[in-house]
């Protein structure tokens, strides 16, 4: 298993950009096969584009809300967060997905993601980040839960965080 320590390249997070989303995708792909399993093969090109969070037709939209981030390594993407501020109602941020490559998951990347996304919401005013988290996921409860989300139902957690900025 490939791991994050190797090599001298260090694990850096940074927004998301346009030229990212041939990784984004693949990442994508790759962890819903991991949740879905052999069904995920059976769907057509058309249905699978449907059930994906890194929709070529959105992409460009999340690139610009300022809270989607890539962990990356070298010039490969680890993992991404997908996130924008709710509108009108400013002051919280939505996570629409969150993925990490299933080979370097359970390294911590997952973890720097959410924690760099809390951090960049601090600084911008943020006081809420609510996030929807599928009940038959432990890995992803436990993920929000070791940054201090608290789960609300069966699929939405929240962290209430300080402003550093008054808003």
């Amino acid at each position: 298993m490939p791991s994050i320590k190797d090599g001298n390249k260090e694990l850096r997070i940074r927004e998301l950009e346009g030229r990212d989303f041939s990784q984004v995708r693949e990442i994508d792909d790759l962890t819903l096969e991991a949740y879905m399993g052999a069904s995920w093969d059976k769907y057509t090109e058309e249905k699978k584009e449907t059930i994906r969070k890194s929709r070529k037709s959105e992409f460009d939209i999340n690139v610009n809300t300022g809270y989607c981030l890539v962990a990356e390594q070298g010039n490969r993407i680890l993992g991404f967060i997908l996130a924008h501020e709710t509108l009108p109602f400013r002051g919280t941020v939505y996570i629409c997905h969150i993925a990490v490559r299933p080979d370097f998951q359970s390294q911590g990347v997952g973890e720097k993601l959410l924690t760099d996304l809390i951090n960049k919401a601090r600084k911008k005013g943020i006081s809420k980040i609510w996030g929807g988290i599928s009940v038959d996921n432990p890995s992803s409860i436990r993920l929000h839960g070791k940054v201090g989300f608290r789960l609300v139902d069966r699929k939405m957690a929240y962290l209430n965080i300080k402003p550093e900025v008054d808003t």
